[in-house]
C-alpha cells in the first residue's frame, strides 16, 4: 500500500512538474477537431499538438483560421490560390514544411510576394463537404486566382458513399466512427483512454514508446510488416478497394461517385464565378504504385489480378474533366516513375498517406504545372 502510494506521489509531482517547467509540451492527442455552427468539421483555432505515430512523430500548429497554416494574408498583388482536401492535403504524417502545398508555395516564390496558397485540408472530410466549405471561403478571397482540389482516389470516393464528414461523431475533440464512440468500454479502459488524453507523464512515456516502435518498423522491410487492417480484412478498407475493381460499382459507390463527380461541377462553378481556375489533383493509392502494396491487398481480400482494373479512378476522373472542361494533373505516372527510381518510399506503409519524399514528388510536378500553365498575373483579369 505505502509503495503504491508512494508511486501515486511520485506521478503527481512528475506531472505538476512538466506543467510548470515545460508548458510548452506538446500534447500527443489529435483531439483538434469541432462542429462549427453550420455542423462542418473544423480544427481548433491556434491548437498546437505534436502526432507520435509508429511511422511518424511530427508537430502541428493550427492557426487562427482553423487550418494548418501560417496567419499571414495575401498580399493584394499576389496570386492567391486556395487548397482544399482532406488528411493528404492537409500534410497528415508530415511535417508542415514538408507538406506539398508548402513545398510548392517556396517554390512559387514564397508566401510573402510570390504564389500565397491558403491550404485548407482538413482531415476526416470528404469533397461534399469540401464544396461547402469553398462556399464559406470565396467571399473572404474574392481575388483568388484558382482553386485547387487535393482528390484521393483510394478513399474519397468511398468517403462521399459513407457521408464525408458525417461518418463521424466528434468526441473530447476526436474523430470517432459514428455510434461507435465508448462502446464496450469498462472503467480502466475509460480511465486509461483519460489518462492517455490528460496526462503528460503519460503522454511522454507513450512518446518514447513510439519512437521505439518506429525503430522497430523501420528495421523491417515494408512487404513484411504486419499490417492489422489486411489480417483481420478490414471491411473499410475493402470497401476502398472496391473502386479498383472491373465490376459493376455497389449502389452506394456509384451514388458516392456520381456526388463526388457534381461536387467537383459544383467548385469548377464557384472557381469561374470568381473568374479563377480550378484544378484537380489527383492523388493515386500507394497500391497502385506499388506492387508489392498491391500483391499484399490482393491476397488478403482473395481478389485475383484478372477482377483489378487498378486505373480506373483516373479514368473516371480524366472523362470528367474531359467533359466539363477542367483542368486535372493525375500524379501516378509520375509517382510511379519516382518510385521504380528510388528506394525512398512514397508512401507510408501500413499507413497508406505520403511521405515527405512523396509529397516532394506531387510539389515538383505541380511546380512544372503551373510553370507551363501559369496564373495570370495580378491586375490581368
Amino acid at each position: 500500500m505505502l509503495l503504491a502510494l508512494g508511486s501515486l506521489v511520485a506521478l503527481l509531482i512528475a506531472e505538476a512538474s512538466m506543467r510548470v517547467f515545460a508548458p510548452t509540451f506538446s500534447p500527443l492527442s489529435f483531439d483538434l477537431f469541432y462542429r462549427d455552427r453550420d455542423g462542418q468539421l473544423r480544427l481548433e483555432p491556434l491548437a498546437r499538438r505534436q502526432h507520435a505515430h509508429p511511422e511518424w512523430n511530427v508537430s502541428v500548429q493550427i492557426n487562427r483560421e482553423g487550418f494548418r497554416d501560417i496567419d499571414a494574408r495575401p498580399g493584394g498583388e499576389q496570386p492567391l490560390a486556395l487548397a482544399l482536401g482532406d488528411s493528404l492535403t492537409f500534410g497528415w504524417g508530415v511535417e508542415y514544411e514538408d507538406a506539398f502545398l508548402t513545398r510548392l508555395e517556396r517554390a512559387m516564390g514564397g508566401p510573402q510576394t510570390g504564389l500565397r496558397i491558403i491550404k485548407t485540408g482538413t482531415p476526416g472530410t470528404g469533397t461534399t463537404d469540401q464544396l461547402a466549405l469553398l462556399r464559406n471561403l470565396l467571399p473572404q478571397y474574392p481575388k483568388v486566382d484558382m482553386v485547387l482540389l487535393g482528390f484521393n482516389v483510394g478513399n474519397d470516393f468511398t468517403d462521399v458513399a459513407e457521408g464525408g464528414a458525417s461518418q463521424f461523431d466528434v468526441v473530447d475533440g476526436l474523430l470517432v466512427r459514428r455510434g461507435a464512440a465508448g462502446t464496450g468500454l469498462g472503467p480502466l479502459a475509460r480511465t486509461t483512454r483519460w489518462l492517455k488524453r490528460k496526462s503528460y507523464v503519460v503522454q511522454l512515456g507513450a512518446q518514447w514508446l513510439w519512437h521505439r516502435e518506429r525503430r522497430r518498423t523501420n528495421a523491417i522491410a515494408v512487404q513484411d510488416r504486419p499490417h492489422a487492417g489486411l489480417a483481420q480484412r478490414d471491411p473499410w478498407l475493402q470497401q476502398f478497394n472496391q473502386i479498383h475493381l472491373r465490376e459493376p460499382f455497389p449502389a452506394r459507390l456509384q451514388q458516392g461517385v456520381d456526388s463526388a463527380l457534381a461536387a467537383f461541377t459544383g467548385m469548377q462553378q464557384l472557381a469561374r464565378g470568381h473568374d479563377a481556375r480550378f484544378l484537380l489533383l489527383v492523388i493515386p493509392r500507394s497500391i497502385q504504385v506499388y506492387d508489392t502494396d498491391r500483391e499484399r491487398y490482393a491476397k488478403a481480400f482473395g481478389a485475383a489480378p484478372a477482377e483489378w482494373d487498378m486505373e480506373r479512378p483516373q479514368r473516371i476522373l480524366a472523362e470528367w474533366a474531359r467533359h466539363n472542361g477542367a483542368e486535372a494533373l493525375d500524379l501516378l505516372p509520375a509517382l510511379r516513375q519516382a518510385a521504380s527510381a528510388t528506394s525512398e518510399r512514397l508512401y507510408y506503409f501500413p499507413d497508406s498517406h505520403l511521405t515527405s519524399a512523396g509529397h516532394r514528388v506531387v510539389a515538383e510536378q505541380l511546380h512544372a504545372y503551373l510553370t507551363q500553365h501559369p496564373l495570370a498575373a495580378p491586375g490581368s483579369r
